[in-house]
Formats: structure tokens, C-alpha cells, sequence
């Protein structure tokens, strides 16, 4: 999956170096996911799983979102690091509103009652909180990349 992800990423992208650091975003925010489900007691069921595989999309949009401006700026003949500032400030309103969409959306699941609130509880965490890593990683790690 990853493989057949990183080739679509590089026909998109055009670039070995934006689908590096595309391919470098999607694990960190995994890999941070993992943290907070280990804090929060939940273990790798379905129903995580679902939520993990529902929100790749998500985590890839998130950086590409972010890339494509910054090597746009680059582009314009900007300096990488100014490029990767003015870039990730320019989109930074609206990756924030979409994250929050998307936070409202599927965060009342995590708090549903009863026997199906108990079994989908991790699915809405998992994804709430992935999603807010994906942010996190795009705002931070994709910019700190793109700029070298």
C-alpha cells in the first residue's frame, strides 16, 4: 500500500522529493496516532482500524495541501525557508477549518451511549485524533522538509 502510494504521489507530484516528504508525513502521523491509543487504553480492533484506514486520505491531503503551496512559492523564486513560511502561513486558515470540520463530524461518535457507542468509541477517536496530527505534521514536519 505504501509502495503504490509513494508512485501515485510521484506521478502527481513530479518530484522524488515532494513524494519523499509526503511518504515521511503519513507514518509520523500514524506513528503519533498509535501513541495516544496506547495512552487511551484502545487496542488495534476493527473498528481502530477502520478509523486508520478511513483517514489516510486525510493524512496525505493534509501535506499535499501544504506541499503544493510551498513549492509553488518555490516556484515564484522564493528562498526555501521563506517558501516554506509564506507557504504554510498562506493555507494555514483553511487547513484549520477543514481539520475542525472534520473533528465536529466525528468526534459526537466517540461519545455515543450505549452498546454501539461502546463499539464505536475508538473508531471516532481514532480518527479525531489522527486528524489532528495530520495538521500538527503538515503544519510542522511537511514545511521543515519542504525547506531543505
Amino acid at each position: 500500500g505504501i509502495v503504490l502510494t509513494m508512485l501515485v504521489m510521484l506521478l502527481f507530484l513530479h518530484a522524488w522529493r515532494n513524494a519523499i516528504v509526503i511518504m515521511v508525513a503519513i507514518p509520523t502521523s500514524i506513528l503519533s496516532t498509535f501513541v495516544l491509543m496506547k495512552m487511551f487504553g484502545f487496542h488495534l480492533d476493527t473498528m481502530s482500524l477502520m478509523g486508520l484506514s478511513l483517514i489516510i486520505g486525510i493524512l496525505v491531503d493534509d501535506s499535499i495541501v501544504v506541499l503544493e503551496n510551498i513549492t509553488r512559492h518555490r516556484d515564484l523564486g522564493e528562498e526555501p525557508i521563506d517558501a516554506a513560511i509564506n507557504g504554510r502561513s498562506e493555507i494555514g486558515g483553511a487547513a484549520v477549518a477543514i481539520t475542525m470540520v472534520d473533528v465536529v463530524v466525528f468526534l459526537p461518535i466517540a461519545f455515543l451511549p450505549g452498546i454501539v457507542g461502546a463499539y464505536l468509541r475508538e473508531f471516532g477517536a481514532v480518527i479525531v485524533v489522527a486528524t489532528l496530527f495530520s495538521l500538527l505534521v503538515s503544519f510542522t514536519l511537511t514545511p521543515l522538509l519542504a525547506a531543505r
